[in-house]
């Protein structure tokens, strides 16, 4: 993979600056925006920073040095929460918390923060919850997730209770995301690898419904005994 610096993409000629963004932005790659769903943010610059005949930007670091704090906070705001459950680990009761750090003890101190680079994801979470205090910072991916499921798990026809695991597979089997149950209709996890999906307590239920995909399925473990 090839990745291009705010210098070098400027030295581009400008049409083909247009396509890379279009290309970007038909990927869904990340910072890559659309002008009109930040027209309030970026009308502070009084000057244009689109390329010729694009509707698109990057959030290069020096367009994000332009901006006022105030500005900087409600972008942030905006870029973490969308397109995300909201976390709710305010709403588990104290008891509920007692149960949980005894037997995931890696939940409390993570639910609810970032990561302070991406990399950690959802497999690696997994572990952490338990209390592998070594996976809270790895991108861990599927072949090491799998040989620790298979070591250290058995399947279970449990969902809702607390320990659980959840493991999300393709038509393939290949695992695409996974999760720890805590009982009573909530569930750690962490959506992706990047800094600014959270660890983060959700409903089951929310989470059920989020990661239906035509042909996945969800099977269930717990740690051996």
């Amino acid at each position: 993979m090839f990745l291009l610096d705010e210098g070098t993409y400027a030295a581009l000629p400008a049409p083909l600056r247009t396509a890379l963004l279009q290309e970007q932005e038909t990927y869904g790659r990340g910072l890559v925006e659309r002008v009109e769903n930040w027209q309030a943010q970026l009308s502070e610059l009084g000057d244009p920073i689109t390329d010729v005949d694009s509707a698109l930007f990057v959030w290069w670091p020096s367009l994000w040095r332009r901006f006022s704090e105030v500005t900087r906070q409600t972008v942030l705001l905006t870029f973490v929460t969308a397109d995300r459950l909201p976390h709710r680990g305010s709403e588990l009761t104290p008891s509920h918390w007692a149960h949980i750090r005894q037997t995931l003890p890696g939940v409390e101190p993570l639910a609810g923060t970032f990561a302070p680079q991406s990399g950690p994801n959802c497999l690696s979470t997994v572990l952490a919850a338990f209390g592998v205090s070594s996976a809270t910072d790895v991108w861990l991916h599927g072949g090491p997730f799998e040989r620790w499921l298979r070591a250290m798990t058995v399947v279970s026809d449990a969902v809702d209770v607390l320990g659980t695991i959840l493991v999300w597979r393709d038509a393939a089997g290949q695992v695409q995301h996974a999760a720890v149950a805590l009982g009573a209709g909530w569930l750690f996890h962490k959506e992706a690898q990047t800094w600014w999906a959270p660890w983060q307590i959700v409903a089951l239920p929310d989470a059920l419904e989020r990661w239906d995909e035509p042909g996945w399925h969800v099977s269930t473990h717990v740690l051996r005994r």
